[in-house]
């Protein structure tokens, strides 16, 4: 349950984050349609290098600790291009959208190898979906808030909110146990498929 709360707390933030970026873009940043494209590039080629540099570093030993890191880095970069200053030049938002990107993989790629280990494989499919029906439902709660906080506080506010609670969710996992230590139940499942499989021949 920790875990999925961590999930549906990324979706909250950091989706209605993506849907403002034209608004930030074209109000806050003085820039066009050609320099949102250019960051929304940016941020697609930080996705594809960050899935290598998982894929080949592979994250550190406790993978939980991976996303966490990964989440707290991801806040603090959010609340970067929220206070990117206006005028500045483009490559400065490109670059942080580059970062933004990179940082994604390390944060999803993680949990999805967390659950597949941790999970009996008998409850994955309904676990998965229980994942994304959580994740995917705080969607639209936060595209519903996102638009009041924008028209009242700014634009910059959903930025600046977004990266401190995903900042907050990241230290929470830290110090709450059951999350940080949910691979540890890794070796339970096992030990209990094991003797599954030694009792049914018996029956």
């Amino acid at each position: 349950m920790g875990l999925l709360a961590l999930g549906a707390m990324i979706n909250l933030f950091l989706v209605p984050a993506f849907a403002l970026l034209p608004l930030l873009v074209s109000g806050q940043l003085g820039g066009d349609a050609m320099q949102l494209g250019w960051m929304n590039s940016g941020l697609g080629v930080g996705m594809f290098g960050g899935g290598i540099v998982l894929g080949v570093w592979g994250g550190f030993k406790r993978r939980m600790l991976t996303t966490l890191t990964g989440l707290a880095a991801l806040g603090v970069v959010v609340f970067v291009l929220g206070s990117t200053p206006s005028g500045s030049p483009s490559g400065h938002a490109i670059g942080v959208m580059f970062v933004l990107g990179a940082l994604v993989p390390l944060v999803n790629g993680p949990i999805q190898a967390i659950l597949q280990a941790t999970v009996a494989p008998g409850f994955q499919g309904r676990v998965f979906t229980l994942y994304g029906s959580i994740a995917g439902a705080t969607t639209p709660i936060g595209l519903a808030l996102a638009a009041p906080v924008a028209q009242l506080a700014g634009v910059r506010a959903w930025y600046w909110a977004g990266g401190i609670g995903c900042v907050c969710a990241a230290v929470a996992g830290l110090l709450i146990p059951a999350v940080l230590h949910l691979e540890d139940r890794e070796q339970a499942f096992t030990g209990n498929s094991v003797r599954e499989v030694v009792v049914d021949p018996g029956r």
